[in-house]
């Protein structure tokens, strides 16, 4: 009988202990989520209402994940096309990984001694820019490494245009080159690549 109670007493302390556990994970879960939101309450979405108020939010802030996700394969897809133009040369091909945050080149191609490195852009406008920051990070790697790299602009129906990291000009916090400036200065893949 003795043993009857002790049993049912221990049950009765796990159940109550496992109580506590739980009533302690639900109070650290609601924690994290008001942290989270920053002590705001906010709605959750099902997505089934498109008028709620974080996606209202999204969009008055003209975030648009849709779009950035299909310019980033866009970029992929044409920094694959050239690295098949540049294997079907005879080149030996690597593609940077993420190479968009790092201070290296999109693509490095080795032939035979020869080295070449490229950062591609596709762009449909009448000038290319982006940041001096990327381009001063593109400089040093060239230094260090005595591999030319060539901006390879990818224009939509006339293919790529190889241009120097020499030839582009610095105008304050963004680096400038039109699209005609590119066409006449650029390097055909024929020259690039002999």
């Amino acid at each position: 009988m003795a043993k009857e109670k002790s049993t049912e007493q221990k049950k009765k302390q796990r159940e109550k202990a496992e109580k506590k556990r739980k009533e302690g994970r639900d109070e650290s879960i609601s924690k994290e989520s008001n942290r989270r939101s920053g002590g705001k309450d906010r709605p959750i979405s099902d997505g089934s209402n498109s008028n709620s108020a974080v996606e209202k939010s999204a969009k008055s802030r003209g975030f648009n994940r849709s779009k950035r996700r299909r310019g980033l394969k866009h970029g992929v897809r044409v920094e694959r096309e050239l690295a098949h133009a540049l294997e079907e040369k005879g080149f030996f091909v690597v593609r940077s990984a993420g190479s968009g945050h790092m201070s290296s080149p999109d693509i490095l191609a080795f032939k035979l001694g020869k080295q070449l490195a490229f950062e591609v852009k596709s762009y449909n406008g009448e000038e290319l820019r982006f940041s001096k920051e990327q381009l001063e990070r593109l400089e040093a790697w060239e230094k260090h490494t005595g591999i030319e790299i060539y901006v390879a602009w990818k224009m939509p129906r006339e293919g790529f245009f190889f241009l120097p990291t020499s030839y582009l000009r610095k105008a304050g916090q963004t680096v400038v080159i039109k699209k005609d400036e590119a066409k006449t200065l650029a390097y055909t893949e024929e020259e690039v690549v002999s």
